[in-house]
């Protein structure tokens, strides 16, 4: 591939250079043939820009020898004002009207008969126009505005003069009369319009002040024109002109000079690609050996036989990412290794640094090393090392990270395991070994003393020590029977745990989703737990809130008895406290106690299966380490969250929310 880009990058500066002064000299040609053209088109546009000086400049003067004819005799007729007028020389084509106006009103127009509808006309109401007359009152020079639309039909040019009739210059603006000279638009371009297209050139006039097209073709302006300005009376004008066939794009010996230096260019192309050949055939075993090395899935090197970096692939780079600057062929090994010492790439280095230094470059020397080696990243790499019989060095480095991770996941999972296995066998087998010896005492409580007792005390006959006898009898039995109970209500919480969990597990835990009062939920909670807390010397408080949630009652009430039996577990002295709040369309459950708190390096256990604070609180305290797991999942199937703040000895405060019920969200806002 690199010859192969040298090859291109040779035909290129082959066919630059014979380009080069090709195209500088067609260059140079075509600039010189436009400027010429730009010059011609620019001659014409001044002749375009005289004649219309000269025409606009034929209506100032025609609109001053008016003025002039009625300063003389300013109560000048009709039939007056229409000679004067046709002495003039107009001609009626381009010159539409000339009209005489008085206080803003016209009073005479020539010629009467295609004009007459103007007279009487005020000029100040008329749309488009009043600036132009009140322009000419106040200036008393000619204003030239246009194309308008105008008041008899069609469009033009207006050229307006104000003037004080009695040849007084001192007359207010407002006491001033207006010659005004119409002329079509069309027809008053018809000279330039006739001429351009004899020229070949294309032409529009434009406005400079606001760009609006005067005359032409609009497109004209989009063509990189040539452009002379004028002025008017009122405005500057812009002639734009182009080519009928546009600019044109190249010179006229373009073609000879293109077909030159293809033959040049195909010459010397051909003698490169002769060389080019023979070199990539040499390149072709380098790129197949590159290509095979890529699509190794692990990482791979080669070092030379003076241990220098020769060859690599991007796995290898992505491996050694922290010192893959130092990846550089002719870097030296012994460089790459204590640049990622320096820059942390090797933990096992950290505080050994020379020592793990000297060791590794040992066992890359030694031509046979297979070892591990763990990378700042985290991931561990298999290394393997190989020296060929020519001194070059093969390196692998294969990600056994995974294989790393799995290892450890299958021990952590098999201690978890057997400590549950453990812990299970010891909560199961206690209670049922009470259930068991309490029941086999009942079983036989015939052979229990009180019994005996109770036998003789009958056979005396004595009443009174008989029912003594049977009251101890009776109470004997009912302890063993309520220890038994006790017991097996503990090794049923057990069960249903395990239950609970492999519902939860298996996907299949259903929930019965109610409105229910949380009131209720306290009320319930302040009966079951107040005389346990009480009885431990705890205060206990419960306090809440009249929301209604939606949710499973009984998975609601399994929550705060996983949490209120923790907290009762866990705290000694002090108090526990239950409180719920409204907050943003949930209730807040809090589950308070000043007990023994949690360890800041075992929170992130907290909430995991089979898990307590440690091992000896779950032989002190009992429970599977499933309770607060299956509370999170409870609590999470609701559509709620679940968690915990504590502080060692300052006890710990567990929360969970539950949404409120549709009806409730209005009172919780």
């Amino acid at each position: 591939m690199l010859y192969r880009r040298y090859e291109i990058a040779l035909y290129a500066i082959v066919v630059g250079v014979s380009l080069g002064v090709a195209l500088a000299t067609e260059q140079l040609e075509h600039n010189l043939q436009k400027k010429t053209l730009e010059a011609e088109i620019a001659n014409k546009n001044q002749m375009f820009a005289f004649e219309l000086e000269s025409s606009i400049s034929q209506l100032v003067a025609w609109a001053g020898g008016m003025a002039a004819a009625v300063a003389l005799k300013p109560d000048m007729d009709q039939s007056e004002f229409s000679a004067a007028a046709a002495r003039l020389g107009t001609d009626s084509s381009v010159i539409l009207n000339i009209s005489l106006a008085t206080d803003s009103v016209v009073r005479r127009v020539y010629p009467v008969e295609r004009n007459a509808p103007l007279l009487g006309k005020d000029l100040d109401t008329i749309p488009n126009q009043s600036t132009g007359v009140d322009l000419a009152r106040k200036t008393g020079k000619p204003v030239f505005l246009g194309p308008i639309d105008l008041v008899q039909g069609g469009r033009g040019f207006i050229l307006r003069l104000g003037f004080s009739p009695n040849s007084l210059d001192s007359d207010p603006a407002s006491r001033r009369a207006l010659i005004s000279i119409a002329a079509d638009s069309a027809r008053f371009f018809d000279g330039i319009n006739r001429k351009s297209a004899s020229f070949g050139i294309k032409t529009a006039v434009s406005r400079v002040e606001d760009g609006a097209v005067i005359f032409g073709d609009p497109s004209v302006l989009e063509q990189q024109p040539v452009i002379n300005t004028f002025s008017t009376p009122s405005s500057s004008w812009n002639i734009a002109s182009v080519p009928v066939a546009g600019w044109p794009l190249i010179s006229s010996n373009a073609m000879t000079i293109a077909a030159l230096v293809l033959l040049r260019t195909l010459v010397v192309c051909a003698v490169l690609r002769t060389i080019f050949r023979l070199l990539r055939r040499q390149k072709d075993a380098e790129e197949q050996l590159a290509v095979a090395i890529e699509a190794l899935d692990d990482g791979f090197a080669i070092f030379d036989r003076k241990d220098k970096l020769v060859l690599f692939n991007r796995r290898y780079i992505d491996i050694y990412r922290t010192s893959k600057d130092l990846l550089i062929p002719g870097t030296s090994f012994e460089e790459i290794i204590r640049g990622g010492v320096m820059l942390g790439q090797y933990p096992d280095a950290i505080g050994q640094e020379e020592d793990w230094i000297g060791k590794r470059l040992a066992a890359h020397r030694s031509g046979e090393s297979v070892f591990e080696q763990r990378l700042d990243d985290g991931k561990w790499l298999r290394v393997v090392e190989r020296k060929t019989k020519d001194g070059t060095t093969v390196s692998f480095r294969v990600d056994i990270t995974e294989l790393k991770l799995a290892v450890e996941a299958a021990r952590s999972a098999a201690r978890a395991k057997s400590e549950f296995i453990s812990v299970l066998n010891h909560e199961l087998r206690t209670p049922l070994t009470i259930v068991i010896g309490y029941v086999g005492l009942l079983a036989e409580i015939g052979r229990h003393p009180s019994v005996r007792d109770l036998q003789m005390s009958i056979a005396s006959g004595s009443t009174s020590d008989a029912a003594e006898g049977l009251k101890k009898l009776v109470q004997t039995a009912e302890d063993m029977a309520s220890k038994a109970n006790r017991s097996a209500q503990h090794l049923l919480s057990l069960i249903n745990h395990l239950l609970d969990f492999s519902k939860i597990e298996a996907g299949k835990m259903r929930l019965d989703v109610v409105n229910l009062a949380v009131s209720t939920v306290l009320e319930d909670v302040d009966r079951s737990f107040r005389e346990l807390v009480e009885r431990k010397g705890l205060k206990f408080n419960v306090q809440g809130t009249s929301a209604v949630i939606h949710a499973d009652p009984i998975r609601v009430r399994q929550i705060l008895t996983n949490l209120l039996s923790n907290a009762l577990k866990f705290t000694s002295d002090g108090y526990i406290g239950v409180e719920a709040s409204t907050r943003e369309g949930a209730v807040l459950f809090k589950v308070q106690d000043s007990g023994c708190g949690i360890p800041n390096e075992l929170v992130s256990t907290v909430f995991r299966r089979f898990e307590q604070a440690d091992l000896s609180s779950i032989r002190r305290s009992g429970g599977t380490g499933l309770g607060l797991s299956i509370s999170r999942s409870l609590v999470e199937l609701m559509g709620g969250e679940i968690g915990f703040e504590s502080s060692v000895q300052s006890g710990s405060t567990f929360w969970f929310t539950i949404p409120l019920a549709e009806n409730d969200g209005d009172w919780a806002k």
